[in-house]
């Protein structure tokens, strides 16, 4: 014979003659009312696990639509607060330096379009994956790594339409003197914050790759965990 064995929640809720309802305290003072120096409140619906606006790195920020339900997307910003795009693939290419003894090769890689509809505050976060060979072979992806002692800078930026700002500014320079290469997987971290007005915009990306002399190098960029996020405030 098993024996069974139940346990009774009971949680205790008050009500006053005007309405109000109190959690944990026999005298509610608002309309809700959660007492308790150490009280939460979860909305499961806003959760990462279903709000895709939630992206689940950090707290998220909530906004009070006109009807006064509270939301993740704020009004102003189109249908959503956070764009993320798995960009491993989107920032994929393969760059060379120094063809042709252009020792500097400024490359676009990728565009994204965004269209506001008020004035908003956008923060731009990418992680761009890279790998650097001095010769690489795109058909059988094997590359010969560099060894030579010389150094080489890989930078990389966005700008928005024609202004010639450069935003997101980062850099590394690569330097190996042993003839295992130094093999792996790097990254530029990039972010910048704009105040843009009501209008359609075109975030372009870029590399910036400065060899050395006659020294070829081939930059291979995306494939490993890149990743592009923008937030809007408003």
């Amino acid at each position: 014979m098993k024996n069974f064995h139940t346990t009774s929640l009971i949680i205790f809720m008050s009500y006053s003659i005007f309405g109000q309802v109190g959690i944990g305290t026999s005298n509610p003072e608002a309309a809700l009312h959660i007492a308790g120096e150490n009280s939460t409140i979860r909305i499961e619906g806003l959760s990462e696990a279903n709000d895709p606006l939630n992206d689940g790195l950090r707290l998220m920020p909530t906004y009070v639509d006109k009807n006064g339900e509270i939301t993740l997307s704020p009004s102003g910003a189109g249908t959503s607060s956070i764009h993320l795009i798995d960009a491993s693939y989107a920032f994929e290419k393969t760059v060379v330096a120094n063809n042709n003894n252009v020792p500097r090769t400024i490359t676009h890689i990728y565009s994204y379009d965004i269209t506001l509809t008020s004035e908003v505050f956008i923060e731009v976060k990418y992680s761009l994956s890279f790998n650097i060979f001095s010769t690489y072979n795109p058909v059988n992806q094997t590359g010969v790594r560099i060894f030579d002692g010389k150094s080489r800078q890989v930078k990389t930026y966005f700008t928005i339409d024609a202004n010639p700002t450069l935003y997101g500014q980062i850099s590394q320079n690569y330097y190996n003197v042993s003839t295992g290469g130094g093999p792996g997987t790097f990254y530029n971290n990039g972010f910048a914050y704009i105040a843009l007005q009501p209008g359609t915009y075109t975030l372009n990306f870029f590399v910036d790759i400065a060899g050395h002399d006659n020294n070829t190098t081939a930059v291979v960029l995306g494939g490993d965990e890149s990743l592009l996020r923008i937030r809007f405030y408003n």
